[in-house]
């Protein structure tokens, strides 16, 4: 160990995907450069070497990495689809750590010295079975924190106490229920957690909201982890030592207000720690690295700067998990871009795109598709105006960083809180509701009593709509609203924010 660390040692353990990994890296570098501490971070086979660039990635202008400090370890080739053999491979290397012992990267074979006995671990939201392989090997000697990834507004139905808007323990009284009549406690949870009753929902930071709006497209969590994961969610909740929120007071003032009030009344802390996005010297250079069309991405960029003015450019990506949006929909809304002569760039492999719509992209010439895009270089280039995304989380952060507004076509998680929040809360950005599908996708909605046609043509004509105005007098307003956001968010990890406020006292507190 150098001279940098003391006996300061956080493990973080995040879910295995991408949009819940990355921020927790980019907080683990941040909490070693405010104080002297090491964090071991748990990743499997799949993310190790990405996870290790996004740490470089946070280099400071002197060009130090912390990659020293920030040790991260790949648990071996388990992954979410073998979700037993990864906890076990979790339970294993906790005991080490626990014991003081090296632990050796799975991926790479190198051995890494011992560290102090961990002071604290920090979970994902859906970590609870290493929730329970933590307590039951170190009882209360580890503070245990649960990282929440996503929006904090978007934790409170699911998983949040009853008292504002949530379900509450629905695995303890599912099981009751089951002592009770007989059924089978699987079918009481999945009743509770999957199926809409037309209940309008109220939790902090959001208006109110019909339950089936949660989830615009057809829920495809598979009952299993419905069973498993979300429904033991709050137990974890109501049993950790604090929680850290990828959001910021500026961004989320009721909803972070309400996670206080609601910790306080058993002295736990709550910590904001948004934004998080990389901020060192090779933050655009280590991103462009990661893909072979970077040239022709940077040059594309400058050249719609050139011939067609700032903020003209419209950016396309539903993130990096799969998404179940309507192919149709998807052409027909590249069709309306190309016919208003809107320059784009679109996220997405070009295998899965019709031949007749590529020729379409490549004879436009104002067009380029790329299977993976360095989205922070593209948000941050002058020429981008729009974003349209799925509304995930670290996405709408990095897009309100970069002060481009947003269109949003949501599917499930997060995402329709998030639209919601930006669109109606900050009046900052434009939602699809003609790309709903599926029986409740189909039903009014509260707050504007719109229901979807779920037609093409209407489709069609919502997309003409939305891009005219997002690149008119009304999208410039909306750009303005966010602007006050964007210098708001942008000072919170500066001295008096309310990021490294909170996290200067996570620390001193270990």
């Amino acid at each position: 160990m150098s001279e940098h660390a003391d006996d300061r040692h956080i493990v973080a353990f995040p879910f295995q995907a991408w949009g819940h990994t990355r921020p927790l890296i980019n907080l683990a570098t941040r909490l070693v450069r405010m104080k002297p501490c090491t964090v071991t971070l748990l990743v499997t086979d799949k993310y190790l070497e990405r996870a290790q660039a996004e740490v470089v990635r946070n280099s400071t202008a002197d060009g130090q990495a912390y990659d020293e400090y920030v040790r991260v370890i790949s648990l071996g080739k388990a992954d979410l689809q073998d979700s037993d053999r990864l906890n076990k491979s979790f339970e294993e290397a906790w005991k080490r750590l626990v014991a003081g012992e090296g632990i050796v990267c799975q991926r790479t074979n190198i051995r890494y010295a011992a560290a102090p006995k961990p002071r604290a671990i920090i979970l994902d939201l859906f970590g609870v079975q290493a929730f329970d392989a933590v307590k039951a090997s170190s009882e209360n000697d580890v503070k245990t924190y649960v990282f929440n990834a996503g929006l904090t507004a978007a934790l409170f139905h699911l998983f949040g106490s009853e008292y504002y808007g949530g379900l509450g323990d629905v695995r303890g009284r599912a099981e009751e229920e089951a002592r009770r009549t007989g059924k089978s406690m699987s079918d009481v949870i999945l009743r509770e957690m999957t199926i809409p009753k037309g209940e309008v929902i109220r939790v902090p930071g959001m208006p109110p909201m019909y339950d089936y709006e949660y989830e615009p497209q057809p829920n495809g969590v598979p009952p299993q982890v419905v069973v498993g994961m979300f429904s033991r969610v709050h137990g974890l909740l109501e049993g950790c030592d604090g929680i850290l929120l990828y959001t910021a007071e500026s961004y989320e003032p009721a909803a972070v207000n309400a996670m206080r009030n609601w910790f306080s009344k058993t002295s736990r802390g709550v910590y904001v720690c948004g934004p998080l996005v990389p901020i060192g010297k090779q933050a655009v250079e280590n991103e462009t690295n990661q893909t072979a069309d970077s040239v022709a991405i940077e040059t594309f960029l400058d050249t719609t700067l050139e011939s067609s003015g700032k903020q003209s450019l419209l950016y396309i990506s539903f993130g990096s998990m799969p998404h179940n949006a309507e192919v149709d929909k998807l052409w027909t809304f590249l069709q309306v871009v190309m016919d208003l002569g809107i320059p784009f760039i679109m996220s997405h492999s070009s295998d899965d795109i019709p031949p007749n719509v590529l020729d379409k992209i490549t004879s436009c010439t104002k067009g380029l598709v790329s299977p993976w895009t360095p989205q922070q270089t593209v948000l941050q280039h002058p020429a981008t105006g729009w974003f349209l995304t799925h509304g995930g989380h670290n996405s709408v952060l990095e897009s309100i960083i970069a002060g481009v507004p947003m269109i949003f076509w949501p599917f499930g998680a997060d995402q329709p809180l998030c639209a919601v929040h930006v669109t109606d809360n900050l009046q900052a950005g434009y939602e699809f509701i003609e790309c709903r599908n599926g029986a409740e996708g189909m039903k009014p909605i509260y707050r504007s009593g719109k229901t979807a046609q779920g037609t093409t043509e209407a489709f069609r004509a919502e997309a003409f709509e939305i891009l005219r105005n997002a690149f008119g007098k009304d999208g410039e307003q909306k750009r303005g609203n966010l602007r006050r956001f964007t210098e708001a968010m942008k000072l919170e990890w500066d001295d008096g924010g309310s990021s490294k406020r909170d996290m200067l006292g996570f620390l001193d507190n270990l």
